[in-house]
């Protein structure tokens, strides 16, 4: 995957993949500094000697890192596809993958441990993160991308095409988290929420699916939901 870059006011960024260990740890640093340094949250998988916040699944998963002109890693997300291990029970009860399961997993995958430094929490680092993500997942085959926040990150994540498709669910550290999922080939619902995702699809002619089960489980799921 190429980088993708650009520049906001005299500060370049990038965004490439993490290629090694130190790379992964980069992205551990930041995720330590900006949920248990800054937000306080009491990740039971936090190392406080080393200040860093991995994740088993680290190795196993694409992480995106966004870097200053420096090279300093100022953002981070996590795309993982649920075709890269057999086991997903781990993930049912949290993302309600039941609902999914006539699906083959190689087209289902998560969004996660998103983190941007303070001193740059623009929308220019994190577009530049969630585009860089969106066409990620478009080359590894994943069309469904579910994530899980809190209330108050919804509308960043409904700003992309995400919609909530199941009830409210409590997260041990989180408290109370919306579960969230994109069609990627949703072309119709990109268009209608003004996407930035949909130029991508469209350069990259992504067939447009149409998926009326989906439409009712939000719908259904969620009253008032908005589709």
């Amino acid at each position: 995957m190429s980088a993708d870059s650009s520049t906001g006011g005299d500060m370049q960024f990038a965004v490439r993949l993490a290629m090694d260990a130190g790379d992964l740890e980069a992205a551990a640093r930041l995720r330590y500094d900006v949920l248990v340094e800054e937000m306080g949250k009491s990740y039971p998988r936090a190392d406080a000697q080393r200040r860093l916040l991995a994740d088993p699944l680290d190795p196993h998963a694409d992480v995106l890192l966004a870097e200053d002109a420096t090279g300093t890693v100022v953002g981070t997300i996590r795309s993982y596809a649920f075709g890269t291990r057999q086991d997903w029970t781990v993930h049912d009860s949290e993302y309600a993958l039941r609902e999914f399961a006539h699906l083959p997993r190689a087209v289902l995958g998560t969004c996660t441990h998103l983190a941007v430094h303070r001193l740059h929490r623009r929308f220019l680092v994190r577009d530049l993160l969630f585009r860089a993500l969106y066409s990620l997942q478009l080359e590894r085959g994943v069309r469904l991308c579910f994530t899980s926040c809190p209330r108050i990150l919804v509308r960043l994540f409904e700003h992309y095409g995400f919609r909530e498709y199941a009830a409210t669910v409590q997260d041990e550290l989180l408290g109370p988290v919306q579960r969230l999922v994109l069609a990627l080939d949703d072309l119709a619902h990109l268009r209608r929420v003004q996407s930035p995702f949909l130029e991508i699809a469209q350069s990259r002619d992504v067939e447009p699916a149409v998926r009326p089960w989906l439409e009712d489980l939000v719908a259904t799921r969620v009253p008032g939901a908005r589709t």
